[in-house]
């Protein structure tokens, strides 16, 4: 869970041998000790190594473009949302039903759970048993949507809430300014 790190790359850097030990480096919720365990000499790659992976992308690229179709066509015969799930389920695939959708929360199960301004806003144009038309690339994964009902915000319990919702925000807020301060 480093991430992108520039300040452990630094760290890195100055290791040269195996088993050396880098100094502590400061990372998200802690901190991280590096140690070299081995180091390999760039080399040219045999015909073998390359075919291997040639062939490897070949059937990546397949899968990648199977998978597009599929999603295209399950947009395009579906005219309603309940017409999604019969569609997918003809062709082997499960449905998952999102009955308490939020924009922002991601669509999904697991670590392929995601979520973008594309597809928010997309949910969000369409009316009660609209389908989206194109499927909705985000990363490996393609979407479509379709709503089955939808429920407005309900302002007066926004009202009696608002006080609260604003004094958790503000603590969020001050909470990220002091470990990024205490980061830096």
């Amino acid at each position: 869970n480093i991430g992108t790190s520039p300040q452990f790359e630094d760290g890195i850097a100055s290791l040269e041998n195996p088993q050396d030990v880098g100094d502590e480096i400061p990372v998200t919720n802690g901190f991280a000790v590096p140690m070299l365990v081995d180091k390999r000499e760039p080399r040219d790659a045999e015909l073998d190594e390359v075919r291997a992976q040639l062939v490897e992308v070949v059937k990546l690229e397949k899968a990648r473009n199977q998978i597009e179709d599929l999603a295209r066509q399950i947009a395009a015969g579906s005219a309603s949302a309940t017409a999604i799930a019969a569609a997918a389920q003809a062709r082997g695939l499960t449905v998952r039903d999102s009955k308490a959708f939020i924009l922002g929360s991601p669509l999904g199960d697991g670590p392929t759970a995601t979520t973008s301004p594309q597809l928010e806003d997309a949910i969000y144009a369409l009316r009660e048993g609209e389908v989206t038309k194109e499927p909705i690339k985000i990363g490996e994964n393609y979407f479509v949507v379709g709503v089955t009902g939808r429920e407005e915000a309900n302002m007066e319990e926004f009202a009696n809430q608002r006080d609260t919702l604003t004094e958790q925000m503000l603590n969020q807020k001050r909470g990220q300014v002091f470990s990024d301060y205490v980061a830096s």
